[in-house]
């Protein structure tokens, strides 16, 4: 392994980036050729040796990059990530066709469950980013089967949504708290997954006519996750609760202010609370600045003077 992290020559490119880029190239030819042979014809049971295959292939790959070097990890972490979906679609062609289960949210569930396990045990072992991200996906797509309306009911009109939308928020607490507090790591990547959820995911509520009370948890989540952000000093969660206020305030503006009379009066609001009140003295952090200490008056009249050279002292 030492000779790939030498450089050609003397020169300044070295063998790991070409590898990188290799990998990757070979594993979107693989997936691009993989597509173009099941085609639309191919039987469930190709389709589904195809994606074992393919998904085997992957992970294989990615348990023989045992070096240190930062880009073998990459490939690692790449390679794993997009066999997930491999065996995402395996386990909905499996269920669906294989075992003729009828019921669409049945068939999610069951997938996103199988893809959260897989999901699960490669982020134990390794603990990247596109690892997080697989295993909150597949979590969340359970998740959506679990609460998922039924499909019958959407001849009547919109389905509702109320049950995705409080799940994907209280789903997307759950995963911030899991990174603040180390639970799931990368923390950084947990907390933008989670706070995604968070702050968008009650906006669904709109679709069922609940706007308003969406809009109060999402501009609240976004609210949240600044003081949160500050409080544990970490910048990406404030600056997501940053984000989310300005969108949501925005949306709030476009949907409930539709006169040039009230938006002339939110827009004089909005100036006025944006230049804010003057700042306040920066106190220190024992408090507000003391007065300087005076000395003790002198008795009455005026101070003894000393007594001359060879006197004794009165």
């Amino acid at each position: 392994m030492q000779a790939l992290t030498t450089r050609w020559g003397g020169g300044s490119i070295r063998r790991e980036p070409i590898i990188e880029v290799a990998g990757y190239a070979g594993a979107a030819v693989s997936l691009a050729a993989a597509g173009i042979v099941l085609g639309d014809t191919a039987s469930s049971g190709v389709q589904i040796l195809v994606d074992a295959i393919t998904a085997l292939v992957l992970l294989g790959a990615g348990v023989a990059l045992t070096a240190e070097g930062d880009s073998y990890r990459r490939m690692k972490s790449v390679f794993w990530f997009l066999s997930v979906f491999l065996v995402i679609d395996l386990a909905g062609t499996l269920f669906a066709d294989g075992f003729d289960i009828t019921s669409p949210r049945t068939v999610v569930t069951l997938t996103g469950l199988v893809g959260a396990a897989y999901a699960l045990a490669l982020w134990l072992n390794s603990r990247r980013s596109l690892q997080i991200v697989a295993l909150v996906l597949a979590t969340y797509a359970f998740l959506v089967g679990l609460v998922f309306p039924d499909v019958g009911g959407f001849i009547f009109g919109a389905p509702d949504l109320s049950g995705i939308a409080f799940m994907t928020w209280v789903f997307g607490w759950l995963v911030v708290g899991a990174g603040a507090f180390g639970v799931l790591r990368p923390r950084k990547t947990a907390i933008v997954l989670g706070s995604i959820g968070a702050v968008f995911g009650p906006l669904l509520l709109a679709v069922n006519g609940k706007d308003v009370l969406g809009e109060i948890l999402s501009i609240g989540s976004a609210i949240v996750l600044i003081f949160t952000g500050d409080a544990m000093e970490e910048l990406v969660a404030t600056g997501l609760g940053i984000a989310g206020t300005l969108f949501t305030s925005a949306l709030i503006v476009g949907r409930h202010v539709t006169n040039q009379g009230p938006a002339i009066a939110v827009l004089l609001v909005g100036l006025g609370v944006s230049t804010g009140p003057p700042t306040p003295p920066a106190w220190p952090e024992s408090g507000p600045p003391s007065t300087p200490p005076v000395p003790p008056p002198w008795p009455a009249g005026p101070p003894p003077a000393p007594p001359p050279p060879g006197e004794p002292p009165t």
